[in-house]
């Protein structure tokens, strides 16, 4: 018995841990750019027509934009401080 059902579980615990990991982080880059589009969207919508989406709930999708890259910046220094 040379421990080949631990290494398997091992290697596929580190492997899962990092696939989580990656779509985590691929999540909140893509959340941050469809809040900032959204923003810039509604703010060129704005120019047309001011009464359908207030400017305050389109400055939150810019504040959760930033947010989210705030999180994924935070989901890289925990994966460098993982290593």
């Amino acid at each position: 018995d040379e421990g080949l059902g631990w290494r398997s579980l091992e290697v596929n615990h580190i492997t899962g841990s990092g696939f989580i990991w990656f779509v985590d982080a691929f999540e909140w880059l893509c959340l941050s750019g469809l809040f900032i589009c959204t923003f810039f969207s509604v703010s060129i919508w704005r120019k047309d027509d001011a009464t359908t989406f207030g400017a305050r709930w389109n400055s939150l999708s810019l504040f959760m934009g930033l947010l989210c890259i705030l999180e994924f910046v935070a989901e890289i220094l925990r994966f460098e401080g993982f290593k």
